[in-house]
């Protein structure tokens, strides 16, 4: 994986950036010295969803009280509007024109979102990373909510904090007075699918917004 580093000879109007998903072009940014987001269009935001969320691009702590955990971040300029993303096995960084952000189709916002976790939950799987989280965006950012992947001796293991009720999805499984969701299944493809959507519909239950979120990966 690319490391990340403050110190790549950028120019002074860079910044340090953690990264939100890129949803229907747009994506959120936060800044390493700001808990404030900023959420663009992305001119070319199907080609930096294709880097992300595998382990291919830069990385940064979520939290000093959290080590071994990280976000995938890039370098930020604000003023001219482009962010640079230093890509694994590449000398040069990838550059992407950022814009206002724009309106965009809820349908396709939802299949990004499913997209998105089924690359990160593969790259878990393959061995890339210890457990996936997704949660919300910024260092400042709550240790909950959270919806959780990993494996756990061969099996899938999905778990959400607090109890992710008002899913479809999860209330059929959740029982009263419980305080977090915990689903297993024998690894298959068909339960990796199943995965994503546990994650997303956990998420869908915390009153933000799909660019509200990021993903910290932990490492093994």
């Amino acid at each position: 994986m690319a490391t990340f580093n403050a110190d790549n000879a950028f120019g002074a109007q860079y910044v340090p950036v953690q990264l939100g998903l890129c949803l229907g072009g747009l994506i959120t940014t936060w800044g390493t010295d700001s808990p404030t987001p900023r959420l663009w269009s992305v001119q070319d935001g199907a080609a930096l969803s294709q880097l992300m969320y595998q382990g291919k691009i830069s990385k940064v702590g979520r939290a000093e009280d959290l080590v071994g955990r990280y976000r995938e971040a890039g370098m930020l300029d604000g003023a001219n509007k482009v962010l640079s993303v230093s890509v694994e096995g590449e000398t040069e960084p990838r550059l992407f024109p950022l814009g206002e952000p724009i309106d965009v189709d809820g349908k396709q916002t939802s299949y990004d979102i499913i997209g998105a976790l089924r690359s990160a939950i593969q790259y878990v799987t393959d061995g890339g990373a210890k457990m996936l989280l997704l949660e919300r965006g910024g260092l400042t950012a709550p240790k909950e909510p959270f919806a959780l992947f990993t494996l756990d001796d061969g099996k899938i293991v999905v778990e959400a904090r607090p109890a992710p009720r008002g899913s479809a999805v999860w209330d059929k499984l959740l029982k009263p007075g419980q305080t977090a969701g915990l689903v297993s299944a024998p690894m298959s493809e068909e339960g990796l699918r199943a995965a994503s959507v546990f994650l997303a519909e956990a998420a869908r239950t915390w009153g933000v917004t799909p660019w509200d979120l990021t993903l910290t990966y932990e490492t093994i």
